[in-house]
């Protein structure tokens, strides 16, 4: 099973990652803060995830699977991470601002290549530096 990577930078205001396969496609993720797993408020927890190919979901790009207390978290187009009701959204980058750049083409880059491999992969979400106290995560800090 293919195996895609996010590696997370905390902010306060949000949560931004380089989304990486195959050691060579690299894209940017986009959430809102940790806020402690909050339905529709934090980012996704750290942790292994299934994600799949979703033709039924509200958004009907990527959905990720057993997601601790949260359901139909999904990877979807947007513009903010205040848009994201605790979802991903996957970019070609991000302004200074905190805006994405071509999310929806992104989207359909990872909808793609899952089809193309089966339709289901695993998703690692870990941090630049390494586990984060939840002080840490709360405030933002990197170390």
């Amino acid at each position: 099973m293919k195996i895609y990577t996010m590696v997370r930078t905390y902010h306060e205001d949000r949560t931004t990652s380089r989304f990486i396969w195959d050691s060579v496609e690299e894209l940017a993720a986009l959430e809102p803060p940790w806020l402690d797993n909050l339905v529709n408020e934090s980012c996704v927890p750290e942790g292994w995830y299934t994600i799949a190919s979703d033709d039924h979901g509200r958004w009907q790009f990527v959905k990720l699977e057993h997601v601790h207390d949260r359901t139909g978290i999904e990877i979807h187009p947007m513009t903010t991470a205040a848009e994201s009701d605790g979802c991903i959204a996957l970019c070609y980058g991000l302004t200074a601002g905190g805006h994405t750049k071509q999310s929806e083409l992104a989207c359909w880059t990872l909808k793609t290549a899952l089809e193309d491999s089966g339709g289901k992969a695993l998703l690692h979400i870990t941090s630049a530096t390494g586990p984060l106290t939840p002080n840490q995560m709360r405030e933002g800090k990197e170390s």
